[in-house]
């Protein structure tokens, strides 16, 4: 089944894309989002490059942002439109 190995590839890259954010949270910015709210902008390029290698796609823009009284980061990517992905031109093979 075609809709299941999507979502079965989707969900890989998922996890892996949580993985290199959760891997690069703890690298740059210790153990909670308070001690390193600085540094983001300074590494942006990492956590858009760790995306682009997992996912394929490059990104079009990316914000983050943290909430230190619910301690909770977001990391927003948006990526370059691709025809073949995003229902727009023929699929790849």
């Amino acid at each position: 089944m075609a809709g299941t190995r999507i979502e079965d590839e989707r969900g890989g890259a998922l996890a892996q894309v949580s993985s290199a954010m959760v891997a690069l949270h703890k690298e740059q910015f210790g153990r909670g989002p308070r001690r390193g709210m600085y540094l983001q902008v300074a590494t942006a390029d990492q956590f858009i490059t760790a995306v682009e290698d997992i996912v394929g796609r490059k990104v079009h823009a990316f914000s983050s942002a943290t909430d230190p009284d619910h301690n909770t980061v977001f990391e927003v990517f948006t990526f370059e439109p691709d025809p073949a992905s995003d229902g727009h031109g023929p699929p790849q093979p």
